[in-house]
């Protein structure tokens, strides 16, 4: 079964519809945004050029699936009754998050002085490190509701 015949079993069509509105809205204001970022310090090839556009089209539709996940989730929650409420809603935070942050912490990267290690570190701590313990989150969701079946 695709993920879109599950999804019209549980979700209504008109909140599809929004979700699908929200998505394409979220791709649209991430790759309309590069004017708000300072240009990167350090000059590309074209074919490097052509990889990080790539990265940046995947990530901004990865960021629109998230904005989409992060609207239709909680209708979601009353047919996710193995896990327990907190560990659904942290697990709900840890997927929106991971979608989401790739935009800001990619450019972060970019813009970062070669040898600024204090905004690496801080890069690190506030992108790198919760999104490892998502995915233990996501692990121990999985095994809880792999489990109850």
């Amino acid at each position: 079964m695709s993920v879109m015949t599950a999804l019209k079993q549980i979700v209504p069509r008109k909140q599809l519809r929004v979700a699908s509105a929200i998505a394409i809205l979220g791709v649209v204001a991430v790759l309309s945004s590069q004017p708000l970022w300072p240009a990167a310090t350090i000059h590309l090839s074209n074919i490097q050029s052509v990889f990080f556009i790539a990265l940046g089209v995947i990530e901004a539709l990865i960021c629109g699936v998230g904005l989409a996940f992060a609207y239709l989730a909680p209708m979601l929650f009353r047919t996710a009754r193995q896990l327990h409420p907190r560990l659904f809603w942290a697990t709900y935070f840890a997927l929106i998050y991971g979608a989401i942050s790739w935009v800001i912490h990619d450019k972060l990267h970019a813009i970062l002085p070669l040898h600024n290690i204090w905004g690496l570190i801080w890069i690190e701590y506030i992108f790198h490190l919760p999104l490892a313990v998502g995915a233990v989150l996501l692990m121990v969701s999985f095994y809880r509701f792999a489990g109850d079946k």
